[in-house]
């Protein structure tokens, strides 16, 4: 039995290599009431002449599919604008595996400003490996 009250997704990882270095931090469950997506995402990433600063103002979607989850909204990016966003979790370290995100953030025209892997579909498995951090779906 699926239960929407019970569902949530944390992580709090990091990306460091000689080029840049990417920071996610997520906290997102469904309300024990309503059921409704609540929470937060914030996002950075910097170095190679490119730094976005994105903090969610909405949580839109939750959606869990046993140890992989999505997170979609509307955020700002450095205090200004509207920018939709989707973050996509893969939680595998209790397999043995390496946990994984996937970051995709766009404009209000729809034009994808960052991907962190570009050539794959929007709702694609994520493949980036956190250099430190966990993610953790329930």
């Amino acid at each position: 039995m699926y239960d929407p009250a019970g569902s949530m997704v944390m992580a709090t990882v990091r990306v460091v290599n000689e080029a840049t270095a990417i920071h996610l931090g997520l906290n997102v469950r469904s309300d024990a009431r309503t059921g409704d997506p609540v929470g937060h995402v914030q996002f950075n990433r910097d170095g190679s002449g490119f730094a976005v600063g994105l903090d969610s103002t909405e949580i839109q979607y939750l959606l869990i599919f046993g140890d992989w989850a999505i997170v979609t909204g509307t955020g700002t990016i450095d205090g200004g604008g509207e920018y939709g966003f989707l973050v996509s979790l893969l939680d595998q370290s209790k397999q043995g595996g390496d946990d994984a995100f996937r970051v995709l953030i766009w404009d209000e025209d729809e034009e994808i400003i960052y991907d962190s892997q570009p050539d794959e579909d929007g709702i694609a498995m994520p493949t980036t490996v956190p250099t430190y951090g966990e993610v953790y779906v329930k």
